[in-house]
């Protein structure tokens, strides 16, 4: 109640006051709007007031159906402008008395808290409203200044690993909750044996260079060797599709890699110096960080291959339909021409742009000798 009656004194202040007030001085004189601005604010409230006073050929008929269409039953549905004389009703008389009290003691009670010796006392300037908005409003101010500085700081390391320690505590908060530490500690083990007795010599060797070429990429003095082992951890990793029987994404893989590659050798000229930015504890954190997502993705994948819980029944619809509807015996290649044709193609887009960057950096043309480079 006392919050509708000060929400029905603030709509007096805005839809009574100017029309029963005393006319201003203005320094220029206002003009009449065009029956545009007028228009919409008479057909609403016209709307409204036809909607009030015949509730049941109008709201209870919109009403109804919204109800219809919830499946709940309307047969006790009835929606009129007068219920009698009861509670509701006295609530709603009490509440446009304390409304109109508010209104019409704006004044008084506006020059009691403007009164110097009042808002002066260090108690009494708390009832001020103006007071608390100033304070919330310095408050958010405040609040918005942190913000932008800790999530708008300018440097794009920190905005990937603020993303990346947000996914990790909410995707590793949830997997260690939902999980028990017997399942998890069960699903490592039925990994570690899967892997002891499947594994061969070359899966050794292809880890050994993915993990020496990782090291590399961080630990390398120049742009050139780190390039050169980010370009051998990618092709290692084509090689893991081919022996999985991957051949597209393979293809995918070492294509991504060589265009890396060649971006990035074609710009190394117009970058600066190779330097070291980050201090050593900065270097810590992000090692800290790189190693509890990588963790965090290792266990969720060892889980779900442990406990197969991925029932997907696209698996079968695509066996099932790859031939029939799309005529193709690869069904990789199925879903990325013909179940998934708009992705590709906007991959393809991304390509032949990337493509086209390429050219251009080739058809360079040095603006102070002219020469080609």
């Amino acid at each position: 109640v006392v919050a509708s009656a000060g929400i029905f004194a603030v709509m007096a202040f805005a839809g009574i006051m100017p029309f029963i007030s005393k006319e201003k001085d203005l320094e220029k004189t206002p003009h009449e709007v065009g029956f545009q601005m007028w228009l919409g604010p008479i057909i609403l409230a016209v709307a409204g007031l036809a909607f009030g006073l015949m509730p049941s050929s109008t709201i209870e008929k919109i009403v109804s159906v919204a109800a219809i269409g919830m499946g709940v039953a309307t047969s006790s549905l009835h929606i009129a402008t007068w219920h009698g004389f009861n509670l509701p009703f006295v609530l709603s008389l009490i509440t446009i008395a304390a409304g109109l009290l508010l209104y019409f003691s704006r004044e008084k009670s506006y020059s009691l808290l403007s009164n110097k010796a009042f808002s002066s006392q260090s108690a009494a300037k708390y009832i001020m409203p103006s007071t608390w908005y100033d304070y919330l409003y310095e408050g958010m101010l405040k609040f918005a200044e942190l913000q932008t500085k800790f999530l708008q700081n300018g440097h794009l390391r920190y905005y990937v690993a603020t993303i990346v320690v947000l996914f990790i505590l909410l995707a590793g908060g949830s997997f260690v909750v939902f999980n028990s530490d017997s399942q998890i500690s069960n699903a490592i083990a039925m990994s570690i044996e899967r892997s002891a007795a499947g594994i061969d010599f070359y899966d050794i060797i292809i880890l050994a260079v993915i993990a020496t070429s990782s090291i590399f990429a961080i630990l390398a003095k120049g742009r050139l060797t780190a390039i050169a082992s980010m370009g051998m951890t990618g092709a290692m990793v084509s090689i893991i599709y081919i022996i999985y029987g991957a051949p597209d994404l393979a293809m995918t893989q070492l294509a991504i890699e060589t265009l890396s590659v060649i971006l990035f050798v074609l710009v190394l000229y117009k970058l600066p110096r190779f330097a070291v930015y980050s201090s050593t504890p900065a270097r810590a954190r992000d090692l800290l960080i790189a190693i509890c997502f990588g963790a965090l993705f290792t266990n969720i994948i060892i889980f779900v291959s442990a406990y197969g819980m991925v029932d997907s029944k696209l698996r079968e619809y695509f066996a099932q339909t790859s031939y029939l509807f799309g005529h193709g015996k690869n069904i990789v290649n199925v879903i990325l021409v013909d179940f998934r044709g708009i992705d590709t193609m906007g991959e393809i887009t991304v390509l032949s742009i990337a493509a086209v960057g390429v050219y251009s950096l080739l058809r360079f043309v040095n603006k102070e000798g002219g020469e080609k480079k």
